[in-house]
This record gives C-alpha cells, sequence and structure tokens, in this order.
C-alpha cells in the first residue's frame, strides 16, 4: 500500500514515539527505511507527538506544507488527520484534544480515505 502512495507520486514519513534505540530497532526489523521515505523518533527530537513540530518537521522533510498533508494526527492545521483504530477504542477520551477528520480500523482502508480527502 505505501509504494502504490508513493507510486502517485505522495511522500511517506512514519513518526512514532518512544525511547530511540528501541523504536529504531522495530523500524529496522520491519525494514521500513524501504517502505519511508522519512522516519522521525519522538525521542530524537526535542518534542515527540503530538506537539505540532515533530509533524512541521514531517512536512518540511517530505517537501509538503501542512494544509496539503494527511497524518494520523491534528495538530499541526493539516489537511486531514486519519486514526487507525485498531483497537476498537468507542469514545475517545475528553482530555485528548486532537481529533481526527477520519477513523478507520485497518490500514487498508487508507487508500479509500485518501481518495476522499485528494
Amino acid at each position: 500500500m505505501v509504494r502504490e502512495l508513493q507510486d502517485q507520486g505522495i511522500k511517506t514519513c512514519i513518526i512514532t514515539n518512544g525511547h530511540p534505540k528501541v523504536q529504531r530497532d522495530k523500524l529496522g526489523a520491519a525494514e521500513a527505511s524501504k517502505l519511508f521515505d522519512v522516519i522521525l523518533v519522538g525521542g530524537e527530537e526535542a518534542n515527540g507527538k503530538p506537539h505540532p513540530s515533530i509533524f512541521m518537521k514531517a512536512c518540511e522533510l517530505v517537501g509538503s506544507r501542512p494544509e496539503e498533508s494527511v497524518m494520523g494526527a491534528r495538530n499541526a492545521n493539516l489537511l486531514a488527520a486519519v486514526w487507525v483504530n485498531v483497537h476498537g477504542i468507542v469514545d475517545i477520551p475528553e482530555d485528548v484534544t486532537a481529533r481526527p477528520s477520519y477513523t478507520i480500523s485497518n490500514v487498508i482502508e487508507l487508500p479509500q480515505v485518501l481518495s476522499l480527502i485528494q
């Protein structure tokens, strides 16, 4: 699926929080660098998710403006945010201020959502 997005000229980025070594080991095992144009680990940045600065950096690194970007968060004035709710959480807790534009249950649904946004 990621390759299909890239074939359409869409740059891809993954942003993950956590201890840098642990996250880098996981990303390495998954060979994420072969799939994503940019990889950001929150523990390596001044601020991790959900701080807007890490999303701004992702936009800068892939060469896009926030208003034309789609990410899994809504803290950076993005075009849209997609939440992959794999755990079937019914309600987002009230103290969570970031709200998704779209919620899907599986990444396989992402191309369909992206077609609605584009």
